[in-house]
Order: C-alpha cells, then structure tokens, then sequence
C-alpha cells in the first residue's frame, strides 16, 4: 500500500554566510517583551495603546519611535519598514522628552539596567563579538515570507516564479557593561528580502 505524502518547503534554514559566532536561530520570544507588551511585528499605536500615552517621533528614513523614562532609565522603543526595536539605558539628557511611567524597564528574559556581566553570560552565553565593554549577541534565519508577501514582491520586483525567496531575519542583542554591570541594552531586529 502507498501513502501520498505531500511535500513541504521549509519554514526556515540557515543562512550560508554565518559569521563566526552568530547563531542560526530566532531570537527568543521573551527577549521583544518588555512592559507588559511586545515589540515583535506592531506599530506605534498600539505600543502607545499598550503601555501609555507618549509623544511620537520621526527617526531615520522611515523609523518612528517612543521613550519613557522612570526615576533611573529611559526605554526607546521603535518600529520601521524594515523592522524594529527597543533600547534600555540610565537616564541622560535626551531623557528629558520622554512620558514618565513607573515601571521597571526589565524583558521577559530577566534583562534589565544593573545585572553583572556574569549573569548575562549565564543568561545568553557566550557573545557573537565583544568590542570594548559591549557584548553583542547575534541571531539570523532566513524564513520562507507568507504567500502575500512573497506575491507582492514578485510582482513589485518582477521576479520569475522559479527564483526561491527568503526573508532575512537578523536579530541582535547588544549589551553595554561598566564595571562589569549593565548600563545599557537593546534588542532589536530586522527583515529584509
């Protein structure tokens, strides 16, 4: 007796030209959640919505972003065409212009302002690069785009349909030590084809 067994693409692979160090995985969940919200695939609106009134503002190109700031950081989160993010650090001059909300600015991952440098490479490891005092984690996949996506494209690009299609997804973490202790960090990703 035989069975028809359909065949199916993968959902992912790993890119070809992984640095040292770089890890062909996805970022995980809990490292885009942070106030009660998640920074993965939203906008603004809703990020405002979800967390409290704040000012918006224009960044580069197409980046738009927010910040709060409590009594001893600020957090800046932004969103883009070509993906998005969120930066933690003490509070500086720039801090200024933030909505103030009294909350802790720590991830679901258990990142936050003032963890040592051992706990960090318990929670994440080794570093894909080390520059100075930041570490930097490094997360890429290539991921096959929803049908929509990859029909929009095609036909935007005029690409022939035996050409494959990939959606890069390149995430990173970066994490700024001073004596050995946390003073800043972000985690941020992008997506392009």
């Amino acid at each position: 007796m035989f069975f028809n067994v359909a065949y199916s693409d993968p959902v992912y692979r790993s890119p070809e030209t992984l640095n040292t160090g770089e890890r062909a995985e996805y970022i995980k969940k809990e490292h885009y959640k942070i106030l009660g919200t998640s920074i993965e695939n939203t906008n603004i609106s809703i990020l405002i919505k979800n967390i409290g009134n704040a000012k918006k503002f224009k960044g580069h190109h197409t980046e738009n972003y927010i910040c709060y700031k409590n009594n001893k950081n600020t957090i800046k989160l932004s969103v883009s065409s070509l993906g998005y993010g969120y930066k933690v650090s003490t509070l500086n001059e720039s801090s200024k212009k933030c909505g103030f909300i009294n909350k802790s600015f720590e991830n679901n991952a258990g990142l936050k302002i003032g963890l040592s440098k051992q706990k960090i490479l318990s929670l994440l490891g080794k570093p894909s690069k080390t520059i100075g005092n930041t570490d930097t984690y490094i997360y890429w996949v290539q991921e096959k785009p929803k049908q929509e996506i990859e029909r929009k494209l095609r036909k935007t690009h005029a690409m022939p349909p035996e050409m494959e299609l990939w959606l890069d997804k390149y995430s990173s973490i970066t994490v700024k030590y001073k004596n050995n202790l946390i003073v800043e960090f972000s985690v941020n990703t992008t997506e392009t084809y």
